[in-house]
Formats: structure tokens, sequence, C-alpha cells
């Protein structure tokens, strides 16, 4: 969402409001990543984990779940709903993989998938894709722009605003 960006760019206060029954979901999302993360830590020495990547030119930063030599790792814990329809990685999580491959110079991005009803896990290589990296800078060359004039991006409701920390200041509801 833009507008959410636009606010942490802004340093607006975040006020997380998320149900217990959400934060449930969450945490367990947080215990898989854990245990992922511990097994590739035992598995390659090399392999680093909670990598800050920040895209040059940019605002723009997050949390590389792993690297281990020219590759990142990306952990997803999804409904079985979702798990089975899965035959390559969601297109928001290309985005977050192209982003994170570029910002800390890896040239492919291992996503491992992991279905919360079974257990089973999925896996799929994503290459760096220079077009989805240009598109990444370009918007956030526009909210920064947003922010700096002080002019908030047009206000969209949807899924992630029940989670969104500046849910009460955007009020996208009314």
């Amino acid at each position: 969402c833009n507008r959410r960006m636009w606010y942490k760019v802004r340093k607006v206060e975040r006020k997380a409001l998320i149900p217990s029954s959400l934060r449930m979901i969450f945490d367990m999302g947080h215990a898989i990543h854990e245990v992922i993360q511990r097994i590739m830590h035992g598995e390659e020495d090399k392999f680093s984990s909670e990598r800050t990547a920040a895209l040059d030119g940019t605002l723009i930063s997050g949390s590389c779940d792993g690297d281990f030599e020219d590759e990142g790792l990306e952990i997803k814990s999804i409904s079985h709903k979702g798990f089975i329809k899965l035959k390559s990685p969601k297109t928001e999580h290309k985005k977050q993989g192209a982003t994170y491959c570029a910002a800390l110079g890896l040239s492919k991005m291992l996503f491992v998938y992991y279905n919360k009803r079974t257990g089973e896990v999925a896996t799929f290589y994503e290459d760096l894709d220079p077009k989805i990296v240009s598109k990444t800078r370009a918007r956030a060359r526009l909210i920064e722009s947003a922010a700096a004039s002080g002019e908030p991006p047009e206000r969209k409701s949807g899924w992630g605003c029940r989670t969104c920390p500046y849910e009460y200041t955007c009020k996208p509801g009314v």
C-alpha cells in the first residue's frame, strides 16, 4: 500500500491493532521461520539470517529471511487452500524477493512455502528480475516525492488494512 509506505517514510507513529486470533497466526509463522533458519544455520556454514536489505537510491528497506553465497531465502507460511494452488511464488513475494536480491547483491531467491495445515513444504527459485527492481524503485520515488510534499497517496481499502499500524490515522473505512 503506497499510503502505508508514505506514513512510514513520514515517520508517523505506529499503533499495531492486531486481534489475538491473528496474533496467534503470526506467532506460528515466526516459529516456522525460526525452525527453518535454525536448520539452515546447521546445514550451511555461510548462511546468515535476518539481513537488512536497503535498496540503493531509495528509502526502502526490509529484512531478508536469509542468504548464503549468492542466493537469498524467503520463508512463507501459507494456508492449505493457498498452498495447493501454488505453481510459483506469489507476485508480491516475487517483488519482495527481487528487491532483496538487488539490495544484497544476490542473483536468485529461494522461496520456501510451508503449509500450515499439513507441514508440507514447496520450494521455488526465482532469478533476480531487473524489471521488478526498476518498477520498485519508480514506486519508491513516487512515495518519497509525495512524502516530501506532504500530500498522501490515494486511500485504498483492502485486506491489509486490518493489520496496518497506521489504520487509526488513515481510517480506510471512512
